[in-house]
């Protein structure tokens, strides 16, 4: 039996491997031995005719909201060729199951290494699907025989999560692992790591919880330190990138740094805090673990749409105070900013410029900013369809995008779109101040660095040979 598993993040420029989906082949070769599994990615080829030349049995797509579009293109064209089953998973059908089009068979709602295996098995038994044995896959929704939405009971969250093997980091694809401009200015082998899932916040623009659930499980320091000695031993990582949702629990933390002690573990870390986390005894931490870089959820510089956001978790005096911590103690920091959300006045917008002053007068590293975009199982979701903007069924989803400052979707109706934009593009403007330190560090601490990254890119080199601002 052939299974295809199809990629459609292109995240960072597709320098980010889809992590849930090695996960879920991993799981099924563990468990089955009749499936010829492969991964392909949108990222480096045309999934559609791969996916024909492979010829499989069952594909299976992941997809966040901002991808639905292309997902539903692509199970288009491929139901033309081969009418085979196609499932989706991930982020969007998950949050949003009812808005499941005809192109796919069946939904995987929440995480997919235990409802893919069942899934695999069943029509590996039956050579087809039937709406009887379908009503008993936990975590599914599929249609019946009138074409009516049927969702099953959600599955439990995998607990523990060492229950999941390592991931087989033989599936990764090759293009992932080759050498590169790292985040810290030098060259070599970027990884990539979950060490948990599950965030226990409630931020109004965040569905991370409705995903994972708010249970923060992790994996035990033992497994960690086992992925991260594999990646070091056979795959020659230089850097790796914790990509958690949140990395900041002292406990755990600690738990880490004894074990990569024991282990002799020592390559560079980066991960993401929470402001309101921070102290010093957490960046001491950090940094005998190795992490040399930290990433936050900014958002705001005022007070008051910060608490918003944030359903009053963080405070804009977190945010001060951890910005001077961590460079205290030497990290890199990086973070993002949103702009044009609901409620939120010029006045606030102001104050998030005065935000980046602070940031620049104190050290940040790195900084970029969004337009508020409304994602389902959000609090802002439930906002714009209120107002019209959305909708539950039937949309262009190619809307939602992150980037889309001529078409704010949740932007107040007092507030004119010159007015969003000014503003907006002048966050852009002082983050070319980030930048421009990246470059001249990197000329000076790694110009073998940045000699492959301006033949990778040559408007680094147009924007410092006539000082143009680097584009998005």
């Amino acid at each position: 039996m052939k299974i295809a598993l199809i990629n459609l993040n292109r995240y960072n420029d597709g320098d980010t491997p889809p992590l849930n989906l090695i996960s879920i082949a991993t799981y099924l070769n563990k468990h089955l031995n009749f499936c010829d599994i492969k991964i392909f990615d949108v990222n480096f080829e045309d999934v559609v005719l791969s996916v024909k030349l492979f010829d499989p049995d069952l594909i299976g797509f992941t997809a966040m909201t901002v991808d639905y579009a292309l997902a539903i293109e692509l199970s288009k064209k491929i139901k033309l060729f081969k009418n085979i089953p196609i499932v989706i998973g991930g982020v969007h059908i998950s949050t949003l199951p009812i808005s499941m089009e005809r192109s796919f068979d069946m939904g995987i709602i929440g995480e997919g290494e235990e409802t893919m295996l069942d899934i695999v098995k069943l029509y590996n038994k039956n050579n087809k699907f039937d709406n009887k044995t379908l009503s008993k896959v936990k975590g599914i929704i599929f249609r019946d025989s009138e074409g009516k939405l049927i969702m099953n009971k959600r599955r439990d969250p995998i607990y523990p999560l060492d229950k999941l093997p390592m991931l087989d980091k033989s599936l990764i694809d090759k293009r992932y692992m080759k050498k590169k401009v790292l985040p810290d200015g030098g060259y070599g082998i970027l990884a990539h790591l979950l060490t948990s899932r599950g965030c226990p916040y409630k931020c109004v623009f965040c569905s991370t919880s409705v995903f994972w659930g708010n249970k923060l499980r992790y994996h035990s320091p033992e497994r960690i330190a086992s992925e991260i000695l594999d990646y070091i031993k056979n795959y020659n990582a230089s850097y790796i990138i914790i990509w958690d949702d949140l990395f900041a629990y002292k406990k755990i933390i600690r738990e880490f740094r004894d074990v990569f002690k024991k282990y002799k573990i020592k390559i560079p870390l980066a991960c993401n805090l929470r402001a309101n986390l921070v102290d010093d005894e957490l960046c001491l931490l950090l940094k005998e673990m190795g992490v040399v870089r930290v990433g936050f959820g900014f958002e705001s510089g005022s007070d008051r749409y910060l608490k918003y956001l944030k359903a009053g978790s963080v405070t804009l005096d977190d945010m001060h105070k951890a910005i001077l911590i961590c460079k205290k103690h030497g990290l890199f920091i990086g973070g993002s900013l949103i702009f044009g959300g609901p409620g939120e006045t010029l006045d606030d917008m102001n104050d998030t410029l005065k935000l980046i002053d602070f940031m620049i007068d104190n050290g940040v590293d790195n900084v970029w900013s969004f337009v508020m975009t409304p994602f389902p199982g959000t609090e802002i979701w439930e906002i714009a369809k209120e107002r019209g903007k959305v909708n539950d069924f039937q949309m262009d989803w190619n809307l939602l995008s992150h980037q889309n400052m001529n078409n704010p979707l949740l932007l107040d109706d007092n507030i004119s779109i010159d007015d969003f934009k000014k503003i907006f593009l002048q966050s852009r403007i002082k983050q070319q101040h980030f930048r421009w330190n990246k470059i001249k560090y990197d000329i000076i601490h790694h110009p073998f660095s940045i000699t492959k990254n301006v033949f990778k890119k040559p408007e680094i080199l147009f924007g410092i040979l006539f000082k143009r601002p680097i584009r998005e």
